[in-house]
């Protein structure tokens, strides 16, 4: 059955004459294509420099957390030139409501159906943060997406993994990703259901992965779909591919190597002779070193969701001390060894819980709830010492509160140097002729 004929099936097509049909130049991004359905609606797309129409071709849909369709597109170029694939990006799916995030999917799939032939064996999404949750969503709802890339972010609130999961899974988390623990625990779920699945991480935080790990992402599928029969299969380019990664096969430490030739025996499983790396994975992963890191790096995944568990407790009770409490190690953490396992974890806490209780703090000022703002803002002060920023708007919290005696002056110590806005600030409106606040006016004006 070819793609149109199944997404037609599902309702997602827009009925279009053929003669309207529109001819993408090969090789090059466009960067807006509107759709013929919705004129609101648009994506970016890649068509490979081989691309032709006398045969369908494989398609990734990827959506980024802000609507940059062409940044999503130019993600994935390198690899979808090398291999020959359509990439299309949302202009309009961003982080927020689930609704508009759909619409802008099925506008995006349905429209490009109609203007190129597509394989539909091989229709791929991908996303990055909140942008691979919608790409998780589709996966899980329509049940004909060969695979997904997901980078740094996992399955969407209030959806769970099926028994038997119906696509390949390649994940990525940067070692201090807010979403590490997530994608730890979700890549042991895809274990658990003997799924097809991996996960790589890299140097970093949440973001998009070095091209390079994206390039291995895309690797990755034409593997999968040659051991799935979608796509036939290419004894050089196996070849290549093996040879590459096992040359790349680091040497130490033991957990490492075994992880590595566990993925080299995994993914070649079926394309070539990959016994040796099969027997060599068997006989690492029963050693009493890789043992224990497996028993530690559990714990130490289970003590982060602790973490996070015990702060958005705290949170939720508006209990200030709790935070501060459970807060105040972090930042001697964070600043530990570069190869710490608790300074990656520390680094981690820190990103979710300043991101959480901005969005929060947010929200508060916009109601005019100062209290509770106080009480975030303080518990990220001493999360975040070296930050200006913080103690600038816990000065605007408190001055709500008709509490002059902190106002501005922890922020110009930390550094905070605008002093046009702290004068234009409303919360500092009682304040404007007092000698204090003057003079750190004058502080800030200085530096």
């Amino acid at each position: 059955m070819c793609l149109r004929v199944l997404l037609a099936g599902l309702g997602l097509l827009a009925t279009v004459a053929a003669d309207q049909a529109q001819e993408f130049a090969p090789g090059q991004v466009i960067d807006q294509v509107v759709t013929r359905a919705d004129a609101k609606q648009s994506y970016a797309v890649y068509l490979p420099t081989t691309f032709s129409r006398t045969r369908e071709w494989p398609v990734i849909f990827v959506f980024d957390p802000g609507a940059r369709g062409r940044n999503a597109v130019e993600r994935l170029r390198a690899a979808a030139e090398r291999f020959g694939y359509i990439v299309a990006g949302s202009n309009n799916s961003r982080n927020g409501p689930i609704d508009p995030q759909y619409r802008a999917m099925v506008a995006m799939i349905g429209d490009l159906s109609q203007r190129v032939p597509l394989d539909s064996k091989r229709v791929y999404t991908a996303g990055m943060s909140g942008g691979a949750r919608v790409a998780l969503r589709r996966a899980l709802i329509s049940g004909k997406i060969r695979g997904v890339l997901a980078f740094s972010a996992g399955l969407p609130t209030g959806m769970e993994l099926p028994s038997k999961v119906p696509f390949a899974f390649f994940g990525t988390a940067g070692k201090t990703d807010m979403n590490y623990a997530e994608l730890k625990r979700l890549d042991s779920d895809l274990e658990s259901r003997s799924a097809t699945h991996r996960l790589a991480i890299f140097e970093g935080g949440h973001t998009w992965p070095p091209a390079d790990v994206v390039m291995a992402g895309v690797e990755w599928l034409e593997l999968d779909a040659m051991r799935g029969g979608v796509r036939p299969k290419d004894d050089a380019l196996v070849g290549t591919l093996l040879a590459a990664r096992v040359a790349a096969l680091p040497a130490a430490p033991a957990p490492e190597h075994w992880q590595a030739v566990q993925a080299v025996a995994r993914d070649f499983h079926g394309l070539a002779d990959v016994s040796a790396y099969e027997k060599q994975a068997k006989e690492l992963g029963a050693t009493a070193e890789v043992k224990a890191w497996l028993k530690s790096d559990r714990k130490l995944i289970d003590r982060e969701v602790e973490f996070l568990t015990g702060l958005d407790d705290a949170a939720l009770a508006g209990d200030a001390a709790a935070m501060k409490q459970r807060v105040a190690a972090v930042p001697k953490l964070a600043n530990g060894p570069d190869d710490s396992a608790d300074r990656a974890l520390a680094r981690r806490v820190l990103t979710v819980f300043s991101s959480s209780a901005r969005e929060l703090v947010r929200a508060y000022f916009q109601q005019e709830d100062f209290e509770d703002a106080e009480i975030f803002l303080s518990a990220l002060v001493a999360f975040d010492p070296a930050d200006s920023r913080t103690p600038y708007d816990l000065s605007r919290a408190r001055a709500r509160l008709d509490d002059r005696t902190a106002a501005l002056v922890d922020a110009v110590k930390a550094g905070y140097t605008n002093a046009s806005q702290a004068t234009a600030e409303p919360a500092f409106a009682k304040l404007r002729e007092d000698a204090a606040f003057k003079a750190l006016l004058a502080k800030m004006a200085q530096r």
